[in-house]
C-alpha cells in the first residue's frame, strides 16, 4: 500500500478531544444503563432484566422454583451481555431481606447473610419471583408500556416495568455513576401508598403534609433514627444525614443488641465491640457474643456487677458501628437524565408513571372488549337467522373463505363476526348458549361503559387509582420496622466516664518510662528490684485511682495530660511502656516532675519555677486539656538556656522556698505570685539566679519538715519555723552561713514528716534511708554512714540522681486526693477504717509532690 493511500485510511484529531467524547458516550452509557435507577419502576436496568426474564420464563410466585443459573444464562443470552457474577449478584440482592424492604424475587439456598457471608454458587440456588412482583410485570403484555430491540435486535424488552409498586420508595437504591451517585433509603410500603393516596386527592399537597404521612426511613433491619431534622431536609431538598442507631434491651447485667443499622455486616460489628472489650479500653464489660438466631438478630454484652449499661452503649455507639450516618441523595433517572429529586417529585414521577400504565391498560382492555363484543353481537344475531345461515354454508362452494365472503355480503357481517362464526361449532346455538351470550353482551357493555367513564371523567379514574392502592396496601403492607425519635441523640460519654475508680500504683522515670501495677505486686517487690535503664531514675511512684490524671511537667517547660486507665499495666520487672506512646518528647527533652489530679478544680493552683529564677501561678482547669495525646506549653521563657525546675498544686496558703547553686535561700509566701495564663512566661522571683541557677524548689507548710539533700549524698533536717523566724536578709546566707555540707549544691528539698524512707537512686543500685537517721543539727549528715539494710558508701564520683516520696494511699497530699470523699463510694478497700483514717490525717501530710521515693520498712 503506497504512503498516500495509507494517509487516506487515518483521520488526524486531537487527544483531548478523542477522550472527551468517548468519555462522554461511557458516562452517558454508565448512568442510564448501569448504575442509576428509573424512577418509575425503581430498577436499575440489570435487575428489569432479570425480573422481566423470569417473568418470561414463567417464574412467578405460584410456579416451582427452577435453578438459578438457568435464569442467569437466559439474561446474559437475551438482554445483558455482560459478566455473569454481577447479574447473579443482582439477583441475590433482590432476595435479601436486610437489604430489601420487600424482596422482589424468592430464592431456595444459601443466599448470603447479614454477616456479609457470600451466598452458594448460582448452580446450587433455585429461584423465583415474589409475590409482589406480580405488581411489576402483570400488566406487562397489556400495551402498557414501549419495548425496545437488544443489543442484538433479536429480542425485545421493555424500556420500563409497568410498576404499580412504588418500588424506589419502599426498596430504596444505591450505586455509583460517571459523575453522579445515589442513596435512597427504604421506607415503609403502607406509609408510602397512604403518600400516594393522599397526592391523588390532593394535587398540590405540600412537601410538610406528606412527609408526616410518609414519617422517613424504614429500614428491612430496625433500628432507631433520631432527629427528624435529617428527613425533614431530604424531604424538601433530596439531601440530608440522619443518625441511626441499634436497638437494645437491658437484662440484669446483660445488653441485648436486637436490631442494628442498616448496611452494617453484623460479624464486623461484633468484632469491633469485641475488641474495645479485649483491649480493655473501658470497665463494665465481661465478654461479647453474638447468638443471632432464625429468631432474629442477638449480640449479647455481658456487664460486670455495677456496671451502667447506658453509658457503656453511648461509648460503644461513639467508638463501632452500633450507630452510623445515613447520607441521602436522591438521584434518579427521569426522563432520560440523572436528577435530584425530593419527596413530592419521587411521588408525583411514580404517579405520572402510574396513570400511564392505568391509561393504557384500560386502552387496552377496552379495545379487547370491544372486539368480543362485536364478536358476541354477531352471535346473537346468528341465533336469530340461524336457519338461513346453515342454508347458505350448505350451498357455500370452496373453503371457509367462501363461507366468510356470504356471510359477509348476503347477511351484512362484520369480518371478525364472519370469522367468528365460521369457526363456530353447531351446538352453541342452543337456547342454553344464545341466553350465556345475551348474557356476556350485557356484561361486556357494563364494563366498557364504566372503562369509558375512567377515560373520560378523573374524578372517577382517580377513584379507580385509590380504590387499587388500598387493596395492594391491604395485601402487602407491614408494620413499620425502625423507630423515629424527634430529638437528636446526645453521646456526651467519655471514656473516663466508664472507668470505675480504683487503685494502682504508677512508675514514671526521668527518660519517659512508665508502669502500672497493683497493690500485690508492689507490696511483693523490694525497691531495689525495680528495673530501670542505667542513669535513668524514678521521678514517681505513688498509688492512685484509676480515674485520676498526669500532668507530666519535662526541662523544656512543657506538659502532658495522661489519664491513668490508658497506663497498661505491667509487671515490676518490666521496664515499661515510654512516654512516646502518648507524646512525642523533644531532643533533649526528660520529665522533671509529674502530678496526680483527680478533679481540675479552681480552688488550686500550679505553681511553676525556672532555673534562671522566673515563676507563675497558674490555675489548675487551665491544665485541662480535650486531647491527651500531645505535649502542651506551660511556661514560656524569657532566658536563653532556662529550664523548668519544678511545679507544684498549690492552694494560696503556702510558702515558697528556693535555693540557688551558692547555697542562698529565698523565701516567698505564694500570695508573692500573681497568676497568670498557661502561656504566659511569669515574673522574675531571683535577681541573683542569673549568675547562680535556682537548684531547688519547695512548697511547704508549717507543719512539714524539710529535707535538704545535695548531689553528693548528704541530707539535713530543717524546722520550717526556723526559717520563718529569720528576715529576708539574714534568710538569703541561711544555709551559707550554716556548716557547708561537703557536696556541692543542694539539689533535693523535701516536705515530709519523721519516720519516713527516702529511696535514693544512686549511679549503682536504689537504696532507702529513714528521715530518723537524718540529723537535725546545723551540718549534715553524710548518708552513706546512716544507710538502711547495711552500710551503704556514695563514692566521690556518685551522684544522686533522683528520689520520690512514695505515699501510701492514706499519705496522699490534697492535690492527689481530690474529691477523695465522693469517690469513697466507688473504691474497693478492704477495710473502710482506712478511708476514715485517710481523711483524719489530711491536714497532716504533705501538701505537695516532691523529688523522692519512699519505701516502708518491711
Amino acid at each position: 500500500m503506497k504512503t498516500n493511500e495509507l494517509k487516506d485510511k487515518f483521520l488526524l484529531q486531537s487527544l483531548d478531544g478523542i477522550m472527551s467524547n468517548r468519555y462522554g458516550v461511557y458516562a452517558k452509557y454508565i448512568i442510564q444503563q448501569r448504575a442509576l435507577p428509573d424512577v418509575r419502576d425503581g430498577l436499575k436496568p440489570v435487575q428489569r432484566r432479570i425480573l422481566y426474564s423470569m417473568h418470561e420464563l414463567g417464574l412467578t410466585s405460584e410456579k416451582p422454583f427452577k435453578k438459578s443459573a438457568r435464569v442467569v444464562g437466559d439474561v446474559i443470552g437475551k438482554y445483558h451481555p455482560h459478566g455473569d457474577s454481577s447479574i447473579y449478584e443482582a439477583m441475590v440482592r433482590m432476595s435479601q431481606e436486610w437489604k430489601m424492604n420487600v424482596p422482589l424475587i424468592q430464592m431456595h439456598g444459601n443466599i448470603g447473610s447479614i454477616d456479609d457471608d457470600p451466598a452458594a454458587a448460582m448452580r446450587y440456588t433455585e429461584a423465583r419471583l415474589s409475590k409482589i412482583s406480580s405488581l411489576l410485570l402483570s400488566d406487562i403484555k397489556s400495551d402498557t408500556v414501549s419495548f425496545s430491540l437488544n443489543f442484538d435486535d433479536s429480542e425485545k424488552e421493555p424500556t420500563v416495568l409497568p410498576a404499580f409498586f412504588p418500588n424506589l420508595l419502599v426498596n430504596g437504591a444505591r450505586g455509583i455513576a460517571a459523575g453522579f451517585a445515589t442513596e435512597i433509603p427504604p421506607h415503609n410500603l403502607g406509609e408510602v401508598i397512604d403518600g400516594i393516596i393522599a397526592k391523588i386527592k390532593n394535587p398540590n399537597i405540600k412537601i410538610e403534609t406528606l412527609n408526616t404521612i410518609i414519617k422517613g426511613p424504614d429500614f428491612p433491619t430496625g433500628g432507631i433514627i433520631y432527629g427528624i431534622d435529617g428527613i425533614k431536609e431530604a424531604a424538601f431538598s433530596g439531601r440530608g444525614r440522619i443518625t441511626i442507631t441499634s436497638k437494645y434491651e437491658v437484662h440484669k447485667n446483660q445488653i441485648v443488641i436486637t436490631e442494628i443499622p442498616y448496611g452494617v455486616v453484623k460479624s464486623k460489628l461484633v468484632r469491633q465491640i469485641d475488641e474495645i472489650n479485649l483491649d480493655k479500653n473501658i470497665g463494665g464489660m465481661n465478654e461479647v457474643r453474638d447468638e443471632t438466631n432464625r429468631d432474629g438478630i442477638k449480640i449479647v454484652i455481658d456487664l460486670e456487677a455495677g456496671a451502667d449499661a447506658s453509658k457503656i452503649m453511648k461509648f460503644l455507639m461513639q467508638k463501632t458501628e452500633l450507630q452510623l450516618y445515613y447520607s441521602y441523595n436522591n438521584i434518579a433517572i427521569h426522563n432520560n437524565a440523572p436528577v435530584l429529586m425530593n419527596l413530592h417529585d419521587l411521588i408525583q414521577a411514580f404517579l405520572d408513571h402510574v396513570k400511564v400504565i392505568q391509561t393504557n391498560k384500560i386502552n387496552f382492555e377496552l379495545e379487547k372488549l370491544s372486539k368480543r363484543l362485536e364478536i358476541i353481537e354477531g352471535f346473537i344475531k346468528l341465533t336469530e337467522i340461524s336457519d338461513q345461515v346453515i342454508e347458505m354454508i350448505r350451498k357455500s362452494e370452496g373453503s371457509k373463505v367462501g363461507v366468510v365472503e356470504n356471510l359477509i355480503k348476503i347477511f351484512n357481517f362484520s369480518e371478525i363476526q364472519a370469522e367468528s362464526i365460521a369457526n363456530l361449532r353447531l351446538y352453541r346455538l342452543s337456547k342454553t348458549d344464545v341466553e350465556e351470550f345475551i348474557k356476556e353482551k350485557q356484561e361486556l357493555e357494563t364494563r366498557i361503559n364504566f372503562l369509558k367513564t375512567l377515560l373520560s371523567s378523573e374524578s372517577e379514574f382517580n377513584a379507580e387509582l385509590i380504590k387499587i392502592f388500598k387493596d395492594i396496601k391491604k395485601t402487602y403492607a407491614t408494620p413499620r420496622k425502625t423507630e423515629i425519635k424527634d430529638q437528636a441523640l446526645k453521646l456526651d460519654v467519655s471514656l473516663s466516664d466508664l472507668i470505675q475508680a480504683e487503685e494502682t500504683f504508677v512508675g514514671i522515670s526521668r527518660d519517659g518510662y512508665i508502669k502500672r501495677f497493683n497493690q500485690k505486686i508492689h507490696d511483693s517487690n523490694e525497691m531495689q528490684t525495680y528495673l530501670l535503664k542505667e542513669d535513668d531514675a524514678l521521678i514517681f511512684l505513688s498509688k492512685t485511682l484509676t480515674t485520676g490524671k498526669l500532668l507530666i511537667f519535662t526541662n523544656q517547660g512543657n506538659y502532658i495530660s495522661i489519664p491513668i486507665f490508658k497506663i497498661a499495666e505491667e509487671k515490676w520487672k518490666n521496664l515499661g511502656i515510654h512516654l512516646n506512646d502518648f507524646a512525642t518528647l523533644l531532643p533533649n527533652e526528660f520529665l522533671i516532675k509529674v502530678l496526680y489530679v483527680d478533679d481540675f478544680s479552681k480552688d488550686f493552683s500550679i505553681t511553676l519555677i525556672t532555673k534562671k529564677g522566673f515563676g507563675k501561678k497558674v490555675q489548675l482547669p487551665e491544665f485541662e486539656v480535650s486531647r491527651e495525646n500531645k505535649s502542651y506549653p506551660a511556661i514560656k521563657f524569657k532566658k536563653d538556656g532556662d529550664e523548668l525546675l519544678n511545679a507544684f498544686i498549690t492552694n494560696d496558703r503556702l510558702d515558697i522556698l528556693l535555693v540557688n547553686t551558692k547555697l542562698e535561700v529565698y523565701k516567698f509566701s505564694e500570695n508573692d505570685f500573681k497568676t497568670y495564663g498557661i502561656k504566659a512566661a511569669g515574673v522574675k522571683i531571683s535577681d541573683n539566679a542569673t549568675k547562680f541557677e535556682i537548684s531547688a524548689a519547695i512548697a511547704y507548710s508549717q507543719n512539714d519538715t524539710l529535707v535538704f539533700l545535695t548531689e553528693s549524698g548528704h541530707a539535713r533536717k530543717i524546722n520550717p519555723k526556723k526559717v520563718d523566724i529569720l528576715n529576708q536578709k539574714s534568710i538569703k546566707t541561711f544555709l551559707s552561713t550554716s556548716a557547708k555540707p561537703s557536696g556541692k549544691i543542694i539539689k533535693y528539698i523535701f516536705n515530709l514528716n519523721d519516720n519516713v524512707d527516702l529511696a535514693i537512686r544512686t549511679t549503682d543500685s536504689i537504696v532507702t534511708i529513714n528521715t530518723k537517721e537524718i540529723s537535725e543539727t546545723e551540718s549534715f549528715t553524710n548518708l552513706h554512714t546512716k544507710g538502711i539494710y547495711g552500710a551503704i558508701s556514695l563514692g566521690d564520683n556518685s551522684k544522686l540522681i533522683s528520689n520520690k516520696l512514695k505515699h501510701p494511699i492514706e499519705n496522699l497530699i490534697p492535690e492527689q486526693k481530690v474529691k477523695l470523699e465522693k469517690d469513697k463510694q466507688n473504691l474497693k478497700f478492704e477495710d473502710d477504717q482506712i478511708v476514715d483514717n485517710a481523711l483524719s490525717k489530711i491536714n497532716k501530710i504533705p501538701l505537695f509532690d516532691v523529688d523522692s521515693i519512699i519505701k516502708k520498712k518491711k
